[in-house]
C-alpha cells in the first residue's frame, strides 16, 4: 500500500490547484447553444461540477493559512499576504477595468455595464466586478479575521459548532428570502461572508483540529471518499436536478470538495509538471482572452448560417478552454523566463 498510496500534500496541492483552475476555465466559457436536450444536459452538469472549484479553493487556502500557523508567525503571515493578495489583487483589477471598459467602447461585450463616472469605476475596480478576482477579495477578507477565529476553531467541539452554526445561518438565509437567486459574487454582504467563509473554514478547523489524521494516507478512508462522490453524483442526477435549491447545491459543495480531497489520496506519487504551478496566473488572466475571442467570434457567427453557427458554438465550448489554457502557459513560461520580476509581482511569487 505504501508504494501505491504514496501521493504527497505538496504534489496533490498542486495537481488539484490545476485541475479546479482548469474547471474555473471550463465554468466560464460560454455556452450559447439551447436547441438540444441531451447537450444542454451535459454542459448543465459540466458548469454544476465546475462551481465547485472557487469553493474548493476557499477550503484549501483556508487549511494551508492554519497549517503552519502558530500565534508567533501570525504576524509574517499577515504580511506575506500583502505580497501574495493584496498587491496582485490590485494589479489585475486595474487590468481588467481598462480592458473591459475598452471592449465595451470598441463593441466586442454588449451586457457589461460600466460606469460613467470616474469614482464609480475606481469602486468597482476595488470592488473586482470586472474580474474574477472577487475570490481573492473574500480571501483577504477571510485572512484578516483569521486571527480572531482562531481561538474559535482550534477547538474541535467549538469549532465544529461554530461551522454547524454558520451552516444554519446560511439555510436560514435562504428559507427566509435573503439570499438572492442568482447568488451575486459581488455583493458585498453578510450573506455572500458567510456562505464563502463556510468553505475556508472547513479548511482551517482541518488544518487546526486534524492535520495528522487529513494527511495521513488511508487507502479505506480514499475508497470510501470514492463511494462517497458517486453516491453524490447519483444525488445530483436523481434528486437535485429534479428539486435542487441553493441549499441542496451548498450541501452538494461542501461535501463534493470534502472527499474529493481524499479520493485523490489513491494517485501515485507523481511529479506535478512546471505548469501545473500556473495556477494563480491562469486564474487571474483567463477571462482576458475568453472574452476577447467570444467576442470576436460573435462577431465572426453572424456571417453564417443557423445551423453552421450553432455547430460552431458547440465545437467552441470545447477548444476554447483548451486553448486558453495552453496559451496562458505558453505567456506563462516567457513571463517568467524574460521578466521574472513582473512575474513574482503579479502572481504573488508563485510558480
Amino acid at each position: 500500500m505504501a508504494n501505491f498510496y504514496t501521493i504527497s500534500f505538496s504534489n496533490k496541492v498542486y495537481l488539484l490547484s490545476f485541475i479546479l483552475c482548469c474547471g474555473i476555465v471550463i465554468q466560464h466559457t460560454q455556452w450559447q447553444c439551447q436547441d438540444y436536450t441531451i447537450l444542454n444536459t451535459i454542459q448543465t452538469f459540466t458548469f454544476f461540477i465546475a462551481e465547485t472549484c472557487v469553493p474548493f479553493f476557499f477550503m484549501i487556502s483556508g487549511y494551508l493559512f492554519f497549517r503552519t500557523y502558530s500565534i508567533s508567525n501570525c504576524k509574517k503571515k499577515l504580511f506575506s499576504r500583502v505580497h501574495t493578495l493584496l498587491i496582485p489583487y490590485i494589479i489585475w483589477n486595474v487590468v481588467y477595468t481598462v480592458f473591459i471598459i475598452s471592449l465595451n467602447l470598441l463593441g466586442f461585450i454588449h451586457n457589461m455595464q460600466t460606469t460613467e463616472n470616474l469614482w464609480g469605476g475606481v469602486k468597482s475596480c476595488i470592488n473586482s466586478e470586472y474580474s474574477p478576482l472577487w475570490f481573492v477579495k473574500y480571501l483577504i477578507i477571510f485572512v484578516c479575521v483569521s486571527p480572531f477565529m482562531y481561538y474559535i476553531l482550534k477547538e474541535k467541539f467549538i469549532g465544529a459548532t461554530a461551522i454547524l452554526a454558520l451552516i444554519f445561518i446560511n439555510a436560514y438565509n435562504f428559507y427566509a428570502g435573503i439570499i438572492s437567486v442568482p447568488l451575486n459574487i459581488n455583493a458585498n454582504n453578510w450573506v455572500m461572508f458567510v456562505y464563502q467563509y463556510i468553505f475556508f473554514a472547513i479548511g482551517c478547523y482541518g488544518a487546526l483540529c486534524y492535520k495528522s489524521t487529513i494527511e495521513k494516507i488511508s487507502k479505506t478512508r480514499s475508497q470510501i471518499a470514492i463511494i462517497i462522490l458517486i453516491l453524490l453524483l447519483c444525488i445530483y442526477w436523481l434528486i437535485i436536478t429534479r428539486y435542487g435549491n441553493v441549499i441542496t447545491n451548498h450541501t452538494f459543495r461542501w461535501l463534493w470538495c470534502i472527499f474529493l480531497w481524499f479520493a485523490l489520496d489513491t494517485l501515485p506519487n507523481i511529479s506535478p509538471r512546471p505548469y501545473m504551478k500556473y495556477s494563480f496566473f491562469i486564474y487571474c488572466s483567463h477571462l482576458l482572452f475568453l472574452y476577447s475571442i467570444q467576442g470576436v467570434l460573435s462577431i465572426v457567427y453572424t456571417k453564417f448560417s443557423t445551423i453552421t453557427i450553432r455547430t460552431l458554438q458547440i465545437a467552441q465550448y470545447i477548444w476554447l478552454p483548451i486553448i486558453t489554457i495552453l496559451l496562458l502557459i505558453k505567456i506563462a513560461d516567457y513571463t517568467k523566463m524574460y521578466t521574472p520580476k513582473i512575474w513574482k509581482t503579479i502572481t504573488g511569487n508563485r510558480g
